[in-house]
């Protein structure tokens, strides 16, 4: 995870310059590679948030598929604690998390990538690399790799 901001607006992702955002590693190596004056800070995605928070702050910045993938843990998640408050993001550009739109568990749908403001006094699930650089992510379904990653194991659900 890194806190990136940018020295210019970026109209494309609707970013604003000088406003600090939480971003993947990859998403992060990019803007600085396109924007001349990017600020770069990596952090700890464990040492962010309060992890005692029922405002929860889910994020998975992929596409269609990535979002319905996620469907079955975030009802398991409100079905644990249902007097949380659950938000999603994911990428804005086409807005992916409209796959979530309606979900009576899903309180909230939010643009990746989001002021790092937002994270302040919730619970945060940063789903980076939960698949794509982690091992069991190539041999295990998309599903049960990511209730693995929230729960610590598949038979939560």
């Amino acid at each position: 995870m890194h806190f990136v901001t940018l020295e210019k607006d970026n109209e494309e992702m609707s970013l604003i310059g000088g406003v600090e955002y939480a971003m993947t590693d990859d998403n992060a190596a990019l803007f600085l590679l396109k924007n001349m004056g990017t600020k770069l800070r990596h952090v700890d995605e464990k040492t962010v948030g309060d992890p005692e928070s029922k405002d929860i702050l889910v994020m998975r910045a992929g596409g269609y598929g990535d979002q319905l993938f996620l469907t079955p843990s975030l009802r398991e998640l409100k079905r644990r604690e249902p007097d949380c408050r659950i938000t999603q993001a994911s990428l804005h550009n086409p807005p992916y998390n409209d796959a979530l739109q309606g979900l009576s568990y899903v309180d909230e749908l939010i643009a990746y990538p989001f002021p790092v403001s937002i994270i302040e006094g919730k619970r945060l699930i940063w789903l980076e690399n939960s698949i794509e650089h982690n091992e069991e992510g190539h041999v295990t379904h998309a599903v049960d790799q990511i209730a693995r990653c929230i729960f610590g194991d598949v038979m939560a659900l």
